[in-house]
């Protein structure tokens, strides 16, 4: 029996996918830009985290028996992938550790707004 019903990707595809393209341009980073390993490592966690801040937006936001939304929980681990990534992309180029700890705060801050506004949506 043939079944004609739409076959949609799961998000755990797409972010495979998404991830494996990260480290594909990582290791580029890493070649071609930068040599330095610590570098291209944050480079492939900012790119998921924004990844994960934009599917969060596109993900449900019905809350399951386990606690929060699909949509709620990408947004948080988006925005704490950008705190890390971000902070060390700024901490291989910067001479201290103020800027990158500003940026991670600012990410949180962020969130922070993120979750608000999504709370009064609801």
């Amino acid at each position: 029996m043939v079944d004609d019903t739409p076959k949609t990707h799961s998000w755990g595809t797409i972010s495979a996918i998404v991830f494996l393209l990260a480290v594909i341009v990582g290791l580029i980073y890493y070649y071609y830009v930068s040599n330095n390993l610590i570098a291209a490592v944050c480079l492939v966690i900012l790119i998921g985290g924004i990844y994960m801040v934009i599917s969060a937006l596109m993900r449900s936001t019905a809350k399951d028996q386990w606690g929060t939304s699909e949509s709620g929980a990408a947004a948080l681990f988006g925005f704490l992938m950008l705190a890390v990534g971000g902070a060390g992309m700024i901490y291989v180029f910067a001479d201290g550790f103020v800027l990158p700890l500003i940026y991670a705060i600012l990410m949180i801050v962020l969130y922070l707004i993120y979750a608000l506004a999504m709370k009064r949506k609801a």
